[in-house]
């Protein structure tokens, strides 16, 4: 219990995604919405399982809901949402906003049957989200290739880094601070914080530092250009 309760503290947004069993569902989601704020949205990544039957012991059924990503998730921007006969509009508008800043479409399932892409669909949602993805990646500042890993220490680091954006126009500066970057964009995960982490071994920097733990923790890929993450470096901004 106090594991759930240190994921649920501070989270706007909880997304239960068990086995379709309707009685744990329900047992869960009712300890979920007395251990977590008043003002956190819970839903159901449920595929079939009826939504007010898993909310039906919730507190405050008004922030209850389904939402389903589609598979395969980076590839299809459409998310299916699925109301209770309590959802209220303001949770409605809260997870569509939520949704957009992720670059995801929201939709209300259509009938009882979710919405299941064939394989065909599947591969041209691929395809499309390839070629965004290679014309984000052309947008996205690039640090260039250098032996980053093999740095023995932070003043080497800073010196090589800088000397490489330097000789490829990056304009970059050493500080004590550590590394100066022209700050670009926020962070492509969390949008919240300033892109200060690069990533390794595409050289892409997207993310905020801790975004950047959280992809290298979770073995995920680079938001940009979907290579693998073998390691972070954190930068400062002047």
């Amino acid at each position: 219990m106090s594991r759930l309760q240190e994921a649920l503290k501070g989270a706007e947004i909880v997304v239960e995604c068990i086995n379709d069993d309707v009685g744990a569902k329900a047992e869960l989601m009712e300890i979920v919405s007395r251990t977590c704020s008043s003002n956190s949205i819970l839903t159901s990544s449920s595929l079939r399982v009826n939504v007010d039957a898993i909310f039906e012991r919730a507190v405050y059924p008004e922030r209850c809901l389904g939402l389903r990503f589609l598979f395969p998730v980076y590839a299809i921007p459409e998310v299916e949402l699925q109301l209770c006969a309590a959802t209220s509009t303001a949770t409605l508008n809260r997870i569509r906003v939520f949704l957009e800043r992720m670059g995801k479409t929201c939709f209300l399932r259509a009938g009882p049957e979710p919405l299941v892409l064939t394989d065909a669909e599947r591969e041209a949602r691929r395809t499309r989200a390839l070629q965004t993805t290679n014309s984000r990646t052309r947008r996205f500042p690039l640090v260039p290739r250098c032996t980053i890993p093999d740095l023995p220490n932070q003043d080497m680091l800073c010196r090589t880094l800088t000397a490489e954006l330097e000789a490829s126009g990056g304009g970059a500066s050493c500080s004590s601070g550590g590394i100066g970057l022209v700050r670009e964009r926020d962070c492509v995960v969390c949008m919240d914080e300033e892109r200060n982490c690069v990533l390794h071994p595409c050289h892409h920097l997207c993310t905020c530092a801790q975004c950047g733990r959280m992809l290298l923790k979770r073995q995920d890929a680079c938001p940009v250009c979907r290579r693998h993450i073998a390691s972070i470096f954190r930068i400062f901004h002047s």
